[in-house]
């Protein structure tokens, strides 16, 4: 080749080492912030679609519950309605199903107040009433407002459907019966199937479970609107029962045809059903892969420009090198008389010139040299004459000096012997100086260090003691704070008379961890129903208790001033109240309350119970239930636009024994082996004390808790404030009590 090869090499390699990583940088962080800022609006326009599809369903079934509450209120069609109510033979379909296509419902049903069928344009059969139907007949019968039903398989035909159902009242305000009607799902269909915005693969699908089995609506891969759609994945299952607790997330899974796809997905509350829109992510993220295949070709590109470059540049250098290569040779060659050509201005020209200017100067040098060497010659043959003679006088000289360089090698012997001693005794002493001189700096030392170290004791212990004395001024000043704001907790928590007033028999176990409690209770009696009230806030000692008289005040206008009594309702109520209080909306406030409710109707022989986040545990015939809460406190965090939460019923024919408490009991270290109590193990305690007095039941609740958390070994500390309440409610019919009847004004 006509260039160095190993400078073009070694040229290239350094290239490569300053442009790959700054190129594979720049390559890296562009696919990076494309592939990110890609994701970014995948996410945004999926939660922007999914929004607008919720927005329209829930439009659409609102137009829906405005048809049904008109249709129940027209005269004529009460008329008609009454007229099967009562078993009438002027009763006729025609004009009800005329009202039936001109409302566009699919079927119709008029169903008594005891739950039979009067008219149906369907037959629904016998079992109708074990289905979502008759949950929603009850529904309807206990709230007296129009209600939806989930999504449930048409008892005619093999088809997920939904359900609408209002009171029917007549002129005078009486309950005649209630409307019940399949509404067109055209409507919903319509949303799904737009898929504006989704490309090509994109679909939205609805999921609702159905008993134990999960579901979704036809998809536009899937059209079959004939028969439920039960082929879900297992990680699709899990992302839906996510949704189903009233969550929304983005997932990238695959679906039920094995495509990996981008998926976003919200809770829809008016049916209580999962929907998620989806893409895949071959068609989501193809702009992605072309810039991949873009930013590869310009890195290739690059490369082979620096590769030409590095051997351009090598030629560009090696060439005057070369020169200069030649020119050494020669000179070194022995001809002295050449000299290098060149019109270069640059470092390897100046080195050109300095090499000619050196070769000048050597050649000069060389010339003087021979000159003096021939004189040297001569004065050389003198001056060996001179040392001839000088040799034999010194030759002389030499025997006598043998002579006496005997005697003196015998003297210097026996002198350093006597050297040799002397110096290792010398060398001893000084060893032993040096000790000595190191052990006295490092006691003088050690003595200035102690007195230092005295003087910043002294100076400590003073600080110490000031503090110490400061400190038990400031906690006592806090300690009688905290015994004032025990004082109006206590205050403010329901007296022991006015609880025997409305219960009877009752029970409270109470121990806050600190002085005052985040735990607290609270009585009331509304409307021919006794409530009873247990909460847990966020944290213990001040701020819980701060928290706890929140609840309180709450729960007193709530229930004593809007008279509100469905366990449920109070639970809804409270959330707001919470979050306006604390403007959770406005700020990052995130404090709440898990709160249990138990409710004595004495008017329809029920207890009806609720429970955010706690749950409720009682005991009828030696048999011990329990109740979950919703998974939602009251307050905090919200992304549903309403928290609702769900009323149960307790069958009020036998004594019930009913416990209401915080989590501070089952969740306390103790034992032998430091774990938590736990709550079946609370559980089976509760069924084990149940029939003793509420006193002696106070009693072994403290006695096992204090038995739990001191050990032989070791003594576990509270970890959280304990309020345990428990109460016996006697049915009506053994202990009837005055009934007084008031319009329900719940909202």
């Amino acid at each position: 080749m006509w260039f160095n090869k190993r400078i073009a090499w070694q040229l290239l390699f350094w290239f490569l080492i300053i442009e790959f990583p700054a190129e594979s940088l720049l390559v890296y962080v562009s696919y990076y912030n494309a592939q990110s800022t890609l994701n970014t609006e995948i996410s945004s326009k999926l939660e922007a679609i999914s929004d607008r599809q919720i927005r329209q369903i829930d439009k659409y079934l609102q137009q829906e519950n405005t048809d049904v509450t008109t249709l129940a209120g027209l005269s004529e069609f009460i008329t008609q309605a009454d007229s099967y109510l009562q078993d009438k033979k002027e009763a006729t379909s025609v004009k009800l199903l005329s009202y039936q296509k001109s409302f566009h419902f699919s079927q119709m049903y008029i169903i008594s107040p005891k739950g039979d069928l009067k008219y149906q344009s369907n037959i629904l059969g016998n079992g109708w009433k074990d289905t979502e139907l008759g949950k929603l007949f009850e529904r309807v019968s206990y709230l007296m407002q129009t209600e939806f039903s989930d999504f449930v398989i048409s008892p005619s035909r093999s088809y997920f459907g939904v359900y609408a159902a209002a009171p029917i009242r007549n002129a005078k305000g009486a309950f005649l019966g209630i409307l019940m009607v399949e509404i067109d799902p055209q409507g919903i269909r319509e949303v799904l199937n737009d898929y504006t915005g989704l490309g090509e693969t994109g679909e939205t699908q609805l999921f609702f479970q159905q008993g134990s089995e999960l579901y979704s609506t036809a998809t536009r891969f899937h059209p079959v609107e004939s028969e439920p759609y039960k082929n879900i994945p297992k990680e699709s299952q899990e992302f839906v029962n996510y949704l189903l607790e009233g969550k929304r997330d983005k997932r990238i899974t695959s679906d039920y045809r094995n495509e990996l796809c981008i998926q976003y997905g919200a809770y829809l509350p008016s049916l209580r059903a999962g929907l998620i829109v989806k893409v895949e992510s071959k068609e989501a993220l193809a702009p992605i892969r072309s810039l991949g295949q873009i930013l590869t070709i310009i890195a290739i590109i690059t490369l082979f420009v620096v590769v030409f470059a590095s051997f351009e540049v090598a030629r560009f250098f090696t060439k005057p090198i070369r020169k200069l290569r030649h020119f050494t040779n020669d000179f070194a060659s022995g001809k002295v008389e050449k000299r290098i050509k060149t019109n270069s201005k640059n470092e390897l020209g100046q080195l050109a010139h300095a090499f000619n200017d050196m070769a000048d100067k050597i050649q000069q040098q060389t010339q003087e040299l021979k000159d003096a060497n021939r004189t040297l010659e001569q004065k050389v043959e003198e001056r060996t004459e001179e040392l001839k003679k000088t040799l034999m006088n010194l030759s002389q000289a030499y025997e006598e000096i043998q002579t006496s360089e005997e005697e003196l090698l015998q003297n210097s012997e026996e002198l350093k012997a006597v050297n040799d001693s002397l110096e290792r005794y010398v060398a001893d002493i000084e060893i032993k100086n040096k000790q000595l001189t190191e052990s006295e700096n490092s006691l003088t030392q050690l003595a200035q260090q102690l007195g230092q170290m005295y003087e910043s004791l002294q100076k400590r212990e003073k600080e110490v003691v000031e503090q110490r004395n400061t400190l038990e001024h400031k906690n006592t000043a806090i300690l009688d704070s905290i015994n004032y704001a025990r004082r109006i907790q206590n205050a403010l928590l329901p007296p022991p008379q006015q609880i025997k007033d409305i219960i009877r028999e009752y029970g409270i176990f109470y121990r806050p961890r600190d002085i005052v409690s985040g735990d607290f209770y609270w009585v009331g009696e509304q409307r021919n129903r006794k409530v009873i009230v247990v909460g847990d806030c966020t944290g213990h000692g001040v701020p819980g208790a701060l928290m706890s008289m929140v609840g309180v005040q709450i729960l007193n206008e709530i229930v004593d001033k809007r008279r509100i009594v469905t366990p449920s309702h109070i639970l809804t109520e409270m959330n707001k109240s919470v979050r306006r209080l604390l403007r959770q909306d406005e700020t990052n406030n995130r404090d709440g309350m898990d709160i249990a409710i138990c409710v004595l109707n004495y008017e329809k022989n029920i207890i009806e119970c609720a429970g955010a986040k706690n749950p409720i545990i009682y005991i009828q015939n030696n048999q011990v239930f329990q109740i979950k809460g919703d998974k939602m406190p009251v307050g905090g965090e919200q992304k549903e636009d309403d928290r609702i939460f769900t009323n149960h019923i307790i069958n009020w024919d036998t004594e019930t024994f009913i416990y209401l408490f915080s989590d501070g009991y089952q969740d306390q270290f103790g034992g032998k082996d430091g774990r938590k109590f736990m709550i079946s193990q609370f559980r089976e305690f509760l069924l084990r004390i149940h029939t003793l007095p509420f006193a002696q039941q106070q009693t072994e609740l403290e006695d096992t808790f204090k038995n739990w958390i001191v050990q032989p070994t070791h003594t576990h500390s509270q970890i959280d404030d304990v309020l345990v309440m428990g109460l016996k409610a006697i049915p009506p019919h053994i202990e009837p009590i005055k009934n007084i009847e008031i319009e329900d004004t719940t909202t």
